[in-house]
């Protein structure tokens, strides 16, 4: 899927110095501007925006990524979905308490009012490493903490809220494997991908055909390469129109019917994100890949 921006990017937007600068500038006399600009550079390494977000638009926003997370993974889980990396709940969440705890210990303070909006000055506990940050807002200080406030809220009471999910979703029990056009070939691509070392001998060709028959399958397929060649096979298929059914759920799919071998591990399991966001491969595993599919004749 493509990464839905994080809760940090939607309410709050990196502002580049000069940008910040230039946004205050209207409101500060020329012959002052310029010990501002040294003021500000000194003191400052962190500038947001603070975006206003309705109680509805903020719901919205987390059922949206409730429902892209069900569509690639099948399922949802609270705690899962929390500590997922494609939209950083958890890490949003340590931050508005951060936001709080500061607001709390009387760490904030309003340096000034430039265009309407209030510059804010932020101790933040995770500025220990840098310069101190500075929001700019259109709310008060009083005003920012009850929107934090709110927004912790929301975003714990939501999680765990049910919903009605797309008819579209499928659930794990629901889950069939790929379709290949060229069923006859299915026996010569599954001796090629033995041959190179990519999968493990222990899969019968009875298997190997239901994972690739549109069949819900009842043995994975264990990978013994890495995730990102697994990626580039399963891409290049779709690409080249070797499969085309749930083209959109392709990565759910994987995640169902391949486990993957490793050394220090042994075999184990990973989902449809880990899947869908390994690294390109090499250039030579490319290759491989390509002519796995010409000499099963594929391509």
């Amino acid at each position: 899927m493509t990464k839905f921006s994080s809760f940090t990017e939607t309410f709050f937007k990196e502002i580049p110095f000069e940008d910040f600068m230039n946004s205050i500038s209207d409101d500060t006399p020329q012959n002052s501007f310029d010990v501002n600009q040294e003021y500000y550079k000194a003191r400052y390494d962190n500038f947001f925006q603070l975006t206003n977000i309705s109680e509805t638009e903020l719901k919205q926003i987390i059922n949206s990524f409730k429902t892209k997370f069900i569509e690639d993974n099948g399922s949802f889980d609270e705690e899962v979905f929390k500590n997922s990396n494609s939209y950083d709940i958890k890490l949003f969440l340590a931050e508005i308490k951060d936001y709080l705890n500061t607001l709390s210990k009387g760490k904030v303070h309003t340096i000034e009012k430039c265009n309407n909006k209030f510059i804010h000055h932020f101790e933040l506990s995770l500025d220990v490493t840098s310069g101190k940050t500075l929001i700019i807002s259109t709310k008060t200080i009083d005003q920012i903490r009850l929107y934090f406030k709110t927004i912790k809220q929301i975003i714990e009471e939501t999680i765990i809220e049910k919903f009605d999910k797309p008819k579209s979703v499928f659930r794990d029990n629901e889950l069939k494997g790929f379709k290949i056009e060229d069923y006859d070939k299915i026996s010569k691509f599954r001796n090629e991908l033995i041959e190179f070392g990519f999968i493990d001998t222990e899969i019968t060709l009875g298997d190997f055909r239901e994972i690739f028959d549109d069949k819900k399958p009842t043995k994975k397929i264990i990978w013994k390469k890495p995730l990102n060649h697994l990626h580039s096979l399963i891409k290049l298929m779709f690409e080249e129109k070797i499969m085309s059914k749930y083209d959109e759920k392709k990565w759910l799919i994987t995640a169902n019917v391949f486990s993957i071998l490793s050394k220090e591990k042994g075999v184990e399991e990973f989902d449809s994100n880990k899947i869908r966001t390994a690294n390109k491969c090499s250039s030579k595993a490319e290759d491989d890949i390509r002519n796995i599919l010409k000499l099963s004749e594929f391509l």
